[in-house]
């Protein structure tokens, strides 16, 4: 929450708070994520990574036609596509 106060921008205390705690609960979502990743079989993570890239693609497809609102997801499946080969990587290679 920003205030304008004589063409100067200042957070507020509890903006900043929340701030926190977002990034706080965003990591925690990512840790358990590549908890649940580094968990799977090999033939489970290739399964993850084929879905995640057919998810990219159609989310690209999507964009490109305008018929896609949520064009955030296609970060977040990219992440998530480099997550899942990373961990591949390194526990099979």
């Amino acid at each position: 929450m920003a205030i304008i106060c004589g063409g100067y921008h200042f957070l507020s205390v509890m903006s900043a708070r929340q701030e926190r705690e977002e990034e706080r609960e965003a990591l925690m979502k990512t840790r358990d994520y590549l908890k649940g990743i580094r968990e799977l079989t090999e033939e489970g993570l290739r399964e993850k990574i084929r879905s995640l890239s057919e998810e990219r693609m159609k989310l690209r497809f999507r964009a490109a036609s305008g018929q896609l609102n949520e064009t955030h997801r296609i970060g977040e499946v990219r992440r998530e596509l480099a997550r899942a080969k990373t961990v591949y990587s390194e526990k099979f290679e």
